[in-house]
């Protein structure tokens, strides 16, 4: 977080990247699988439930 656009420098942001998986059982019962990877780290997330 930045108190003003003035104070946000490029070689302060850490760009990460990822991609997704959404697949619907029944009505509002979804699974969702996630992958996700920046600098020096990467994650998967798995959930059970609805996204919205």
């Amino acid at each position: 977080m930045f108190s003003s656009f003035d104070k946000l420098k490029m070689q302060d942001v850490l760009p990460n990247y990822g991609i997704g998986l959404r697949i619907e059982f029944k009505h509002n019962a979804n699974m969702r699988i996630d992958y996700g990877f920046g600098k020096g780290q990467a994650g998967i997330v798995c959930q059970f439930a609805e996204a919205f």
